[in-house]
């Protein structure tokens, strides 16, 4: 009875074991299904799968530029042992191609890398690319949407208002690929310059105002002349008048004369027909006044003369 219970022992040994030993077996082939999943993307596709997009635009704040970008590894199959690193960098535009302001990387590993690289840090031996030390790792879940955030900043120089922001990714592991990636041409938009330009508003044109006026002004002549006399009785002050009005009229651009009426008489002595002679030359006499006094148009001037002035008798009477 002893010997049948060893040897069902034994037994139920040995299946355990095959069991254990083709679990064992098993194993390495299915982690290598899974690596070989990632071993078909060609290490150029992997890199290209990350899309690194802007978080929030670039801003400079208290005498530092800020930035914030978003990268989405939905796409990323990263092998097992792989790991990829991601730097941002400013750079000038222009001839000053040397003015570059490295950002803090960031780095996303393969399963196992992760935690062979957490292992190294404990143990003080970090590899050379943690030199300087990222902003962070995260680890990979192929297949599955992820997203990381990442947000840097470094102390504002004049240079970077006219700067492009980049990032190079870096596949190193069991492949190696890298890639420049420009993410903004200017990450700080040119100050607004508002541009003028002149608009010339032509009024419409307005209707010529037609005024008419008369200025009474009594030239004495001496008896049968025609000539006039500043000396004669009131003559000097009438034409000191007449030459103030007429001087303000010629230097206002605004008023354009269309006609001066002169009318001359002559008392009622004499023949009729003499008298309208003599009374048309003293009008003749006192239009080329004002031709020769003050330049007035000629053609602008009606002469008249209308004989004797019954009137002036009616006020002498």
């Amino acid at each position: 009875m002893f010997k049948r219970i060893e040897l069902d022992m034994k037994r139920i040994m040995k299946s355990a074991s095959l069991r254990i030993a083709m679990l064992v077996a098993l194993l390495p082939l299915w982690l290598g299904g899974l690596s070989a999943q990632a071993a078909n993307v060609s290490d150029g596709d992997k890199v290209a799968a990350v899309k690194i997009v802007e978080h929030t635009q670039v801003v400079v704040k208290d005498y530092h530029i800020e930035v914030a970008l978003d990268a989405i590894l939905d796409q990323l199959r990263l092998g097992t042992y792989e790991l990829l690193i991601v730097t941002p960098e400013l750079r000038a535009n222009g001839d000053r191609k040397d003015l570059v302001a490295t950002l803090p990387s960031f780095i996303i590993t393969g399963s196992t890398r992760d935690r062979a690289l957490a292992r190294e840090v404990a143990l003080g031996n970090a590899p050379s690319y943690m030199e300087p030390a990222p902003l962070f790792v995260t680890k990979r879940t192929n297949g599955k949407p992820q997203q990381v955030s990442y947000q840097a900043r470094e102390v504002y120089q004049a240079w970077m208002l006219n700067a492009a922001l980049y990032v190079r990714l870096d596949l190193t592991g069991c492949g190696k690929a890298s890639e420049e990636r420009l993410i903004n041409p200017r990450v700080i938009s040119e100050p607004y310059k508002p541009s003028y330009q002149l608009s010339y508003l032509v009024p419409e044109a307005e209707p010529v105002k037609n005024r008419a006026d008369s200025y009474k002004a009594s030239i004495a002549f001496r008896v049968n002349k025609d000539d006039i006399d500043p000396s004669y009785q009131n003559n000097r002050a009438v034409l000191e008048d007449v030459d103030s009005k007429v001087a303000t009229i010629m230097k206002n651009k605004d008023l354009q004369v269309s006609d001066v009426r002169i009318v001359g008489y002559a008392s009622p002595e004499g023949r009729a027909s003499y008298n309208q002679d003599l009374a048309e030359r003293r009008s003749r006499s006192f239009a080329n006044y004002l031709v020769s006094k003050h330049g007035v148009n000629a053609q602008r001037l009606q002469v008249t003369g209308y004989g004797e002035d019954w009137g002036l008798v009616k006020q002498m009477l």
